[in-house]
């Protein structure tokens, strides 16, 4: 595993943040902890994954991927490709509702829902600055990303704003 670059702490910090702001402290997160999703070789450690309420890990105490509703993961300039590609696919075949790939050296990030037979039916992008809306996915808000950092240089620390559906934003 690379180290992380500062900007690509901020950005999980910060999805954590606002996460636990949605769903409250006692969400079950993981960051960087293996989870094994189908296929060969695909134990895989997204940057964060939110869990369902009640899950539960195995008997070698690992996290079941049929409980993983949402996954997070920023670009790395060494290991991106992975992302895009088999990442996605073991994503979609294990069906976790919705994947957010953030890429602060395009400053974009693209969220890929409905999976379906090792692929995801709807891909939307969305250039730093915009808003990724997830009001129709499990997740059920708004992500604002005017704050995240568009480059890997970024560093003062930044901050992002939850909006519920039909709701103020939260102050942290």
């Amino acid at each position: 595993m690379s180290p992380q670059r500062n900007a690509h702490w901020q950005i999980i910090f910060l999805i954590i943040k606002v996460l636990m702001g949605r769903f409250g402290a006692d969400v079950q997160l993981v960051s960087d902890v293996r989870i094994d999703f189908p296929g060969h070789w695909n134990g895989l450690a997204p940057d964060v994954a939110k869990l369902r309420d009640g899950a539960k890990t195995d008997s070698k105490g690992r996290w079941q991927p049929a409980d993983v509703e949402f996954i997070a993961e920023v670009i790395s300039k060494d290991t991106g490709h992975k992302d895009y590609g088999p990442k996605k696919t073991a994503y979609a075949l294990a069906e976790v509702p919705v994947y957010l790939i953030i890429d602060p050296y395009q400053g974009k990030c693209l969220l890929f829902t409905q999976p379906k037979e090792g692929d995801y039916l709807s891909e939307t992008s969305v250039t730093f600055g915009g808003e990724v809306d997830m009001t129709t996915t499990p997740l059920g808000f708004t992500l604002k990303t005017d704050e995240f950092p568009a480059t890997e240089g970024a560093a003062e620390p930044r901050r992002l704003r939850l909006h519920r559906a039909h709701s103020k934003p939260l102050a942290w």
